[in-house]
């Protein structure tokens, strides 16, 4: 158990649907694995999962100890170059130097890592917008014509040093609109006399009397299309809803290079201040129970010293850092306050009983969901559930 919540928390950030199939995949293999050594062992279910959790956490540091030793020794020789070629500075400067630069190391470091998040890719796909404009490969009717068409529009941006895919509108309208025309018009005309189904073309069915059910199950089928979807899909959709509200509304007449990307930065900047509101959330929890006046009081003190200095720490990650770096006493006091709250709470016998009250409810709920899941598709459970134990007997007797 501890094994399969160790690799919950290692969940990467996917959409419900994949989140189950991968936490299936990874239990039925953790599963077998433990079948496979309690059959050679001879041993416990409970120990072989046990030691297959410690070999797991035992990998796992081993593998940061390497990083940490690796990037330590990367550093080092850096720190011998700038020692070297800095031998006229004071060991104060020297220091600040290193520090600096030690910074900017592992800053890069951290940076390198892939990272999950859909919006880093919003850059690429404004790019994969303006290159489908002029060259919609993944089309079925492009073709060699088409083909040829694109490559000499293409060469003949870059003598007039114009990337046409960056720069759509200016060579549209400024460089050579003559050749544009016929580019687009060809794409037009191909698009036109092909016969077959498009690339995203999609089957609408005819409106049905309700008594059929056809209509509604094709409406489940399509909410099911969108719920399957991958994030980067859904992001695209997003995307190109929100430029084409962009383009309707446009009665300045921008080019629709500035539109999308007004879209892209206004998107980053959502995420970015939903990052900085999780943060906020997580360190001043208002809508915990154990939250009271003086926590209240607390609160509004930090807040309007935030004020005071302009700065806004509720959706700003980076004012909540310098807040709490110029009000350190205050923040620590803050926590110590919010520590002694929570723990007074926890250990409260009602609130234990109310906590596990909630917890079998969801348990029950889950149960039941598989339950009939296994009714409807015939096919049981991977493995029994086993019989909880029954845990409100000592908070009972402490009520």
């Amino acid at each position: 158990l501890d094994s399969l919540l160790q690799e919950k928390k290692r969940l990467p950030k996917m959409q419900l649907q994949d989140i189950q199939e991968y936490k299936n995949k990874k239990s039925r293999k953790h599963w077998e694995e433990v079948d496979k050594r309690v059959k050679e062992t001879g041993k416990d279910v409970a120990t072989v999962c046990k030691e297959m959790f410690q070999e797991r956490t035992l990998n796992f540091r081993n593998k940061v100890k390497e990083r940490k030793v690796e990037n330590a020794a990367e550093f080092m020789k850096i720190e011998s170059e700038i020692r070297a070629n800095n031998s006229e500075l004071t060991p104060n400067q020297l220091k600040k130097l290193i520090n600096k630069s030690k910074t900017a190391f592992y800053k890069s470091k951290k940076d390198s890592r892939p990272k999950s998040d859909n919006l880093n890719q919003l850059d690429e796909y404004a790019k994969k917008l303006h290159t489908d404009k002029w060259c919609p490969r993944g089309e079925p009717w492009w073709d060699e014509e088409c083909e040829e068409s694109y490559n000499s529009l293409y060469l003949l941006g870059a003598m007039m040093d114009v990337n046409i895919e960056k720069k759509t509108h200016d060579f549209m309208t400024e460089g050579a609109p003559e050749e544009c025309k016929k580019h687009f018009d060809l794409l037009a005309k191909k698009r036109f006399n092909f016969k077959g189904p498009g690339k995203d073309d999609i089957k609408k069915e005819e409106d049905v009397d309700s008594k059929d059910g056809v209509k509604e199950e094709a409406d489940k089928s399509i909410k099911k299309e969108n719920k399957n979807q991958k994030p980067s899909q859904r992001m695209e959709k997003k995307v190109k809803k929100l430029l084409d509200q962009k383009i309707s509304t446009n009665t300045e007449g921008k080019p629709e290079e500035d539109l999308l990307q007004e879209v892209v930065n206004d998107l980053k900047k959502q995420s970015t201040n939903l990052q900085g509101y999780n943060r906020y959330k997580l360190w001043f929890p208002t809508h915990k129970p154990w939250y009271d006046d003086e926590c209240k009081e607390f609160h509004n003190r930090i807040v309007k010293l935030a004020e005071e200095a302009g700065l806004d720490i509720k959706y700003n990650k980076s004012h909540m850092n310098t807040h709490r770096s110029k009000n350190s006493q205050l923040f620590a006091d803050w926590f110590k306050l919010v520590n002694t709250k929570c723990q007074s709470q926890a250990k409260n016998p009602e609130e234990k009983l109310k906590r596990l009250e909630r917890k079998q409810k969801l348990r029950e709920k889950r149960e039941a969901r598989a339950e009939k899941k296994a009714q409807e598709t015939g096919i049981p459970p991977e493995r029994p559930q086993k019989k909880k134990k029954d845990k409100f007997k000592k908070i009972k007797q402490e009520l």
